[in-house]
């Protein structure tokens, strides 16, 4: 595998590369069970080694939150490298509560003004800050070329539901405002979110027009959870053994949208929004060994069913979070992969007059080319 030598990856992230990639009977070993077959996919033996020596306990975390935020900062500079040549920088939007902190990421060496992807951070909605999104947002925006605004909306416990959509959509607005001095071409800015980010990113995309703002033009959606009834069958499949528990899901929507009777609005469940049609180009991306798999899979059947340009992958031997898990051997490419379709999307989305430099925004993998409304594998 190819390494980029620009990537920094830490002591522990060292080590931990080494530990999860033994050689093959050393692994079986490890493992000590059959292969994982469901419906027809086989869990990858490596993530099948993780989860087998991996217990998170959902009562402790809620019990001391603010140890299970750097708990998640400290495993996100583990899991990933940190790609240099990727130019950071903090800043405070503006919101209807007061100020939103964002990470501003450009590549250096790009010129001109760039597109704008506004990122949605994951971590149940109580857990995940700029910093542990901040690696995956360094490569997005090394990979993409456009500007990445990555955005730190208020969690629960402290602020519940709808804080976040709140924030999430006062900061897409102000990106938007502020484009010129962000360097993001006017008009040009797309939203993207992973698990509960992937949530808030297809509410802002849902609810710009409604709250007079320009709607974005394109939304990528990775792993999200957006149907907190949390009835669709993979909930029940993948809902134990495979990291992302049912349990835990179910303890987290309860912090995040405490009210059951919120559980339905599309402000929480953008699934369930009424009207789908007019939503911009969107990308889902999901593991097959999610517990969300269906929300993301449904999701874009629904909006490819009324005429939305949809892109949909699935990762079919993965689990909920493998965009970051770049300790695996496959595992940096796997999110550069994922990178690229969202920079794919981008550019795709944007008139061709008005497109930057192609060698900036990378083609989508090879195998895959959107056809119609749908998705067509070669």
């Amino acid at each position: 595998m190819t390494r980029n030598p620009r990537d920094r990856w830490s002591l522990a992230g060292r080590l931990a590369r080494r530990l999860v990639d033994p050689p093959r009977p050393l692994l079986e070993r490890i493992v000590g069970a059959p292969p994982v077959v469901v419906e027809g996919r086989v869990l990858d033996r490596r993530v099948q080694a993780l989860l087998a020596r991996t217990h998170l306990d959902p009562d402790s975390e809620l019990a001391d939150i603010d140890a299970a935020r750097r708990s998640l900062v400290r495993w996100a500079g583990v899991l990933l490298p940190r790609r240099t040549g990727v130019l950071a920088v903090d800043r405070v939007a503006d919101g209807r509560a007061g100020d939103i902190p964002v990470r501003v990421y450009r590549r250096l060496g790009t010129t001109g003004d760039r597109p704008g992807i506004v990122h949605l951070h994951g971590g149940s909605w109580a857990k995940g800050d700029l910093d542990s999104a901040d690696r995956w947002c360094r490569i997005a925006a090394d990979v993409t070329g456009c500007v990445i605004v990555s955005v730190h909306y208020r969690r629960p416990p402290e602020d519940v539901f709808p804080a976040a959509v709140h924030d999430a959509i006062d900061a897409y607005g102000w990106v938007h405002a502020h484009a010129c001095e962000l360097g993001v071409v006017e008009g040009q800015v797309a939203v993207m979110g992973e698990s509960a980010g992937g949530n808030l990113a297809a509410v802002v995309a849902q609810q710009a027009a409604a709250t007079g703002l320009v709607p974005p033009i394109a939304q990528a959606l990775v792993c999200p959870a957006l149907d907190l009834r949390m009835v669709l069958p993979s909930i029940a499949t993948f809902g134990a053994g495979f990291g992302l528990e049912h349990a835990a899901m179910a303890r987290y929507r309860g912090t995040y949208v405490p009210d059951p009777d919120d559980w339905t609005s599309p402000l929480a469940s953008p699934l369930l929004a009424e009207d789908v049609t007019g939503l911009p180009p969107t990308l889902v991306v999901t593991a097959g060994f999610d517990p969300l798999v269906d929300d993301g899979r449904t999701y874009a059947d629904r909006l490819r069913d009324a005429g939305v340009r949809t892109r949909y992958r699935c990762y079919d031997s993965m689990v909920h979070g493998f965009v970051s898990m770049g300790i695996l051997p496959e595992g940096v490419a796997v999110t550069e992969e994922v990178a690229a379709m969202v920079g794919a999307l981008v550019s795709d989305s944007i008139d061709p007059a008005d497109r930057p430099d192609r060698s900036d925004l990378l083609p989508p993998p090879d195998g895959e080319r959107t056809v119609g409304q749908g998705v067509q594998r070669t």
